[in-house]
């Protein structure tokens, strides 16, 4: 008998209580347990293949839920750096931007919007970047230095607002290129308008300072010199006074003592004069132009007549009025006609000495001719400068030609000299109008 399957023994016995299984169905049975072997081997496959689909499930479920993880880490890490991003938009107070070179500008931040004055991004987006510049030129340039360089710190650059006002930007700037060959540039700007300011002022602080001290090593020299020479001289022409008894020189020694008291008075004048040019505000009145040449002239008229100097005023218009100091204009060609007197020659026939004024609108044009001794050449680019004597034979303090040129600076104008020596010297004096300036 073959043997059956122990499941079906056990049925089989079960059912027959003991009996004898008949001979036919032996075969039967066999055929039976056949199905049992069958089953058994399918459902010992069956539980090998759960067994292997559940490692793989299991390492199928391990291999999701990595790259789940991975996953939720990435989208951590473009969270962080999206606030990042927003918060470089929202609270960096530096303008950031992106451009190229051919698709202009490709991303802003939120103080670049308020540095140039725009109201939104789009309209930023909508901009020429080279309109940006107060030059559209010099951002070539500076792409161009970019180039070669990748790198550019502390550019300081002239830019213009959606209002056209202008204000100064210091740069850094990077020039990056991606795989695909794509160039951007990266940078940040920052507003340095005021410190430009404050250096300039500091500058300017710094140049007058420098100017004071040259002036106040010039004062104490000449002090030395120009102040205490004419009381030297006067008191020595005293003492020989005192010592001589012939009338006649006696006369002649209060000559050169009175000369000397003039210049030591002249010199007196131009100092108050410098110090109150220096220190005095401006006093705008409308000044009659003609009239004051005339009150000039009548100041110095006795000198003039001595060396026989014809004097010809010429103003256009001739009622013509000019608001300015009238102080300072008259400290300018109080010096200037003084000066032209002076320095005529004595022994020079047909002395002349010509004043022309042309008035318009917002400036006026004087000039003051003769045809005295002239400047040479060496002296003409000094004459302006403290203490300067340009010629020889000067007998003034050295001040004058400086004074006037500092009142012509106070009231924003411009003094030049033309002179040959030997022919004559004009003077040009170009003030503005300050009622209109």
């Amino acid at each position: 008998m073959n043997k059956r399957h122990k499941l079906l023994e056990r049925q089989v016995s079960k059912h027959l209580a003991g009996k004898v299984i008949p001979p036919e169905f032996e075969f039967f049975l066999s055929i039976v347990s056949e199905t049992y072997n069958d089953y058994e081997k399918d459902r010992e496959l069956l539980e090998r293949a759960m067994a292997i689909s559940s490692d793989e499930v299991t390492v199928a479920n391990l291999k999701a839920k990595q790259e789940f993880e991975q996953k939720l880490i990435a989208q951590k890490i473009a969270y962080e750096k999206e606030q990042i991003l927003e918060s470089i938009n929202d609270n960096v107070s530096e303008a950031v931007y992106r451009t190229t070179p051919k698709s202009g500008i490709l991303f802003i931040n939120r103080a670049f919007i308020e540095l140039f004055g725009f109201n939104s991004e789009e309209e930023v987006y909508n901009t020429l970047p080279e309109s940006l510049y107060a030059d559209p030129e010099y951002r070539f340039t500076f792409l161009q230095k970019l180039g070669l360089d990748k790198f550019v710190k502390g550019e300081e650059i002239l830019f213009r607002k959606k209002d056209g006002s202008t204000f100064w930007g210091m740069v850094n700037s990077v020039s990056l290129t991606d795989k695909d060959g794509n160039i951007y540039y990266d940078g940040a700007i920052i507003d340095i308008t005021q410190q430009k300011n404050n250096a300039k002022e500091l500058q300017q602080i710094n140049d007058a300072l420098l100017k004071t001290n040259q002036e106040l090593d010039s004062f104490v020299y000449s002090i030395g010199h120009d102040l205490r020479a004419p009381i030297a001289s006067t008191l020595g022409l005293i003492e020989l006074c005192k010592k001589e008894e012939d009338l006649g020189k006696i006369k002649y020694y209060n000559e050169l003592k009175e000369r000397s008291l003039y210049k030591l008075d002249t010199f007196i004048k131009d100092v108050l004069g410098y110090s109150r040019n220096a220190r005095m505000g401006l006093d705008l009145i409308p000044v009659t132009v003609e009239n004051e040449f005339l009150e000039i002239l009548s100041l110095l008229e006795t000198e003039r007549n001595e060396k026989n100097i014809s004097v010809s005023i010429q103003v256009s218009p001739p009622d013509g009025k000019f608001l300015t100091d009238n102080y300072r204009f008259s400290l300018i060609f109080s010096n200037l006609i003084s000066n032209a007197i002076r320095y005529h020659s004595s022994d020079k026939s047909g002395k002349y000495i010509i004043i022309n004024a042309s008035i318009k609108e917002n400036s006026a044009t004087f000039t003051v001719s003769d045809n005295g001794e002239g400047i040479p050449p060496v002296h003409i680019e000094k004459i302006f400068d403290m203490f300067y004597r340009g010629n020889k034979t000067s007998k003034g303090s050295g001040l004058g030609l400086y004074i006037a040129k500092e009142a012509v600076t106070k009231l924003k104008g411009q003094i030049t000299v033309e002179s040959m020596e030997g022919v004559g010297t004009c003077f040009t004096v170009t003030l503005p109008n300050l009622q209109v300036s």
